[in-house]
């Protein structure tokens, strides 16, 4: 018989057995490997020789018993509303960063998609299976229907709600906006245009949030340097449209804040077809910092948002959370950073 497959090799590593190799009493090992370190009432050494024979043994705790022990499920519920999370933009990097930030506490995700008024998350979202819930764009709409049945933890990442009880980590949108639009007045620009496109509003019927950030942003921006009568926001023209309509003079625009990278791109390839340069003829400036804008030509400027600094920061927030600690801001706003590239310059003469 190999090595491999000998009775001994097979052997799984029991409580007990790291308990002789640490030379501790099992009930000393048991709460060394089944409690955090703020919990542990042991010695630093003695909890690392606890944990130093766990790893030569390869032992594995028992995840029920620890569940148990800890009266925790060691599980968070992840939840949005749509059949599968958004894997692009903002919330890719979101969705690493509490993956990572998770694994390492020791925490499973839960996905929980929330299609229109489905009842089935009360299955999956209660306190005997999670231990608290993260919210991700687009919100569902009876989300203060899932705060109030449950009473669990909940942290929002990149969403706002109307209940002030709810902790929520959001980029700063308004003065991204307001450093694109400083950005672009510091070079001659006096004619600036704001491009959105509708796409896909939330369960209530209302845009992201963001949108009407960054529209106040570039808005105060205008106004700060006297240019709030040249204030233009667009959001009834398909790209094509909104390029023609610049050419033809009806938009007096020399440079544009685009809402996101998507409409960019989008505006960016109607630009070149119709025959004008940019920045030469218009400049143009987005938001999301997608590794795709470095190596477009031109390269987009962008505001690049923290997605993998909220993710990881309401990941932090919510294990607080489910340890029973509620202090801080209830709104987090993290600051967001103007990246300049090829697509903007000075104004033409």
């Amino acid at each position: 018989m190999s090595a491999a497959s000998s009775p001994k090799s097979l052997h799984k590593p029991t409580l007990a057995d790291v308990a002789r190799e640490a030379g501790l009493a099992t009930s000393t090992v048991s709460l060394a490997l089944n409690r955090p370190p703020d919990e542990c009432r042991l010695g630093k050494e003695t909890r690392r020789r606890a944990l130093m024979a766990a790893e030569a043994l390869g032992y594995r705790a028992n995840w029920r018993a620890k569940a148990l022990a800890q009266q925790k499920t060691f599980t968070v519920a992840v939840i949005y509303a749509r059949e599968t999370p958004y894997s692009t933009g903002a919330n890719e990097a979101i969705s690493d960063a509490l993956a990572q930030t998770f694994s390492a506490e020791g925490y499973y995700q839960l996905l929980v998609p929330i299609v229109g008024d489905s009842s089935a998350w009360r299955d999956a979202v209660r306190p005997d299976r999670v231990d608290g819930c993260i919210v991700l764009n687009p919100k569902p709409a009876n989300l203060s229907v899932i705060r109030e049945t449950t009473g669990l933890p909940m942290v929002l990442v990149n969403v706002v709600d109307d209940d002030p009880g709810l902790t929520r980590v959001v980029p700063d949108d308004h003065d991204g906006a307001r450093q694109l639009t400083e950005h672009l007045i510091g070079l001659g620009h006096r004619n600036i245009g704001f491009y959105f496109r509708p796409d896909e509003p939330n369960e209530h019927g209302q845009d992201h949030f963001s949108v009407t950030e960054r529209i106040g942003g570039y808005r105060q921006a205008m106004a700060d340097a006297g240019l709030g009568h040249r204030v233009s926001v667009v959001a009834d023209l398909d790209p094509a449209a909104y390029v023609q309509s610049i050419i033809d003079r009806r938009e007096k625009a020399s440079a544009v804040l685009v809402y996101d990278h998507f409409q960019a791109m989008h505006l960016m390839h109607c630009v070149q077809e119709r025959g004008l340069r940019a920045p030469e003829d218009l400049s143009l400036g987005t938001f999301n910092d997608t590794r795709i804008l470095e190596y477009m030509n031109p390269s987009l400027t962008t505001v690049a948002l923290p997605d993998h600094d909220m993710g990881e920061l309401a990941a932090r927030r919510l294990i607080r959370a489910m340890g029973g600690d509620h202090a801080g801001a209830r709104e987090v706003r993290l600051p967001v950073r103007l990246k300049v590239r090829a697509s903007t310059g000075p104004v033409s003469s």
